[in-house]
């Protein structure tokens, strides 16, 4: 099938965000809503299209800082269970600081939990006219998760063009990261493009044969991840 996608650099840290879609269809899913509501409004209203729900790749708060005025509009928020549960904990633990979770997501958590459809590892939900498979990839998160498209991986933290997310945060382990990256991402098809969270590479837009053959975090055992 053909896949709408359109990448918008948003904010301060240079994250990307991704609407996405079939090519046919007048809906289209927000990837992540990490800064800029408005500019993302305006992009999908340019290509005529319709927002109809939020994917998060993980809730750090660079990811999420636009999310309570997306969700505001009703779209329902689509992230993994584990993810939502770390969260919650954290928060409890922490709240006063709860970074690197943003309190505007924990805040919208709590009081719109019908706002959030939890999913199961390796979930298929179909999305604006998309099957979509909502990969659990642990590593830079507890509940990181790659959403697999035909064709099309968009990696959040989880894997950059060249590098990969970082391990020392809360939730973050090497070993998950590693047995993501080695195993879980390289089962995948090597024809697949790969779309980051971050604009860390000197490409936007990557491979996965691209980054099985000169991405040191998919090929070295002891790699640790950076950025992200």
């Amino acid at each position: 099938m053909k896949l709408y996608i359109r990448q918008l650099a948003v904010g301060p840290m240079a994250n990307f965000v991704y609407l996405l879609g079939a090519a046919d269809s007048e809906e289209a899913v927000l990837i992540d809503a990490s800064w800029d509501a408005k500019r993302i409004m305006a992009a999908a209203k340019e290509d005529k299209k319709r927002l109809t729900a939020l994917v998060l790749t993980h809730a750090h708060y660079d990811h999420v800082q636009a999310l309570p005025e997306l969700a505001a509009l009703g779209l329902p928020v689509f992230l993994q269970q584990a993810e939502m549960d770390f969260v919650q904990q954290w928060a409890a633990q922490h709240p006063a600081a709860p970074a690197p979770y943003c309190p505007r997501f924990c805040a919208l958590l709590q009081s719109s939990p019908q706002t959030f459809k939890p999913l199961q590892p390796d979930a298929t939900v179909s999305l604006a006219g998309v099957e979509m498979q909502m990969l659990l990839t642990p590593g830079h998160t507890v509940g990181g998760q790659c959403i697999l498209a035909p064709g099309a991986l968009f990696t959040g933290d989880t894997l950059f063009v060249g590098a990969c997310g970082r391990v020392d945060l809360p939730g973050g382990d090497i070993h998950q990261l590693q047995q993501t990256l080695q195993v879980k991402l390289k089962a995948l098809p090597a024809e697949t493009s790969v779309f980051p969270g971050h604009d860390y590479g000197p490409v936007p837009v990557s491979s996965l044969a691209e980054e099985r053959k000169t991405n040191p975090f998919m090929q070295d055992k002891e790699a640790i991840g950076l950025g992200g």
